[in-house]
């Protein structure tokens, strides 16, 4: 008989405990990803001497963009001839990686 009454009250005790967790816990998704979350970066534009302005552009860190026409204009007596972006010349159209924040600057 003890035996009995004891084995009720641990199958009570757990049948307890499993349904003082029920609701309590938020449901588990194990095969689904965690979110990725994408950092952004800007490329602005620098006239350089020249005139007016052209508006940023935040891209996807890592992305490829293309360079624009130039939308500034030039000084007195110059021509637009291409852009610099690191240091280097390139030309409208051109591809770059965009790793950080950077300056497009018009050269002339």
């Amino acid at each position: 008989m003890k035996i009995k009454k004891l084995m009720l009250l641990v199958l009570a005790s757990m049948a307890m405990g499993a349904l003082a967790g029920c609701g309590n816990k938020q449901p588990t998704t194990p095969d689904e990803p965690e979110p990725v979350v994408v950092e952004k970066v800007d490329i602005t534009f620098d006239a350089n001497g020249g005139t007016g302005t052209m508006a940023k552009v935040t891209v996807d860190k890592g992305s490829e963009y293309t360079l624009p026409a130039n939308g500034f204009t030039a000084p007195a007596d110059k021509h637009f001839k291409e852009w610099e972006v690191g240091g280097q010349a390139k030309a409208v159209g051109a591809k770059i990686t965009v790793s950080a924040n950077t300056v497009v600057k018009a050269i002339w």
